[in-house]
């Protein structure tokens, strides 16, 4: 699969597609659509897992990003899209508390506001 001339995506999957394979189009999206299922089916990956590497990359942005996110004046937007994550994760308790800690400040502001609703 290509996205124009310059830019080749190749699938690689460790079960059927052990190493980079070129695919074309509908093969790689039947491929991508097949290993998501297979993903969002495994319990022991999702929604614990993955969910928990997505927090990762939000505690990521707001620690080494955040200025220039404030500079690119898009802060309501990461902070609307991160307080329905949180409430979401925190609603059905699907990351331990502890891994929540680089965000604990902003998690508690967002329960206390949540409460005040």
């Amino acid at each position: 699969m290509s996205a124009g001339p310059r830019y080749e995506y190749l699938w690689e999957d460790g079960v059927k597609y052990k190493r980079p394979t070129k695919l074309p189009a509908p093969e790689y999206v039947d491929a991508l659509m097949s290993w998501a299922q297979n993903q969002l089916d495994d319990d022991k990956i999702f929604p614990n897992q993955i969910v928990r590497r997505l927090f990762r990359v939000y505690a990521h942005i707001y620690s080494n990003h955040f200025d220039h996110i404030c500079a690119l004046g898009i802060e309501p937007h990461l902070n609307t899209s991160y307080r329905h994550f949180f409430l979401f994760i925190n609603e059905f308790d699907l990351v331990d508390k502890k891994e929540l800690a680089p965000l604990e400040e902003l998690n508690d502001a967002i329960l206390a506001e949540d409460k005040g609703r």
